[in-house]
């Protein structure tokens, strides 16, 4: 199975089989981005946590959650190293729900998608 992502937003809750690949590439970065995997139980656990804080009126402090909430595999994008088009692969190891993520987890470009 392949699905093609063309958005700059996060991908929600897709099921994935074990052997089953993600790839992805990115053409354009302006700022290096973090691209997080997360399985449901670890998205459930975030999703908790964010609550939590949102609750507290901490959103400031929401935006680097993502960039540090356990996540099955992180892939990082610089801009000035990698080159545009660059394709990545995550092999799935665990059947589960999934949602995939989109941040960047740098101090100038705290931004979450």
């Amino acid at each position: 199975m392949a699905a093609r992502w063309n958005s700059q937003c996060p991908v929600l809750e897709f099921g994935m089989e074990v052997g089953s690949e993600l790839i992805f590439s990115v053409e354009h970065a302006d700022a290096p981005v973090t691209f997080s995997l997360f399985n449901y139980d670890q998205w459930a656990a975030y999703r908790s946590l964010l609550f939590d804080v949102m609750s507290l009126e901490g959103h400031k402090e929401t935006l680097a959650i993502t960039c540090m909430h356990a996540a099955t595999t992180r892939v990082v994008f610089d801009p000035n190293v990698d080159a545009p088009n660059t394709t990545f692969k995550i092999q799935i190891a665990t059947a589960s729900q999934y949602t995939f993520q989109v941040a960047s987890c740098t101090m100038q470009h705290n931004l979450v998608n």
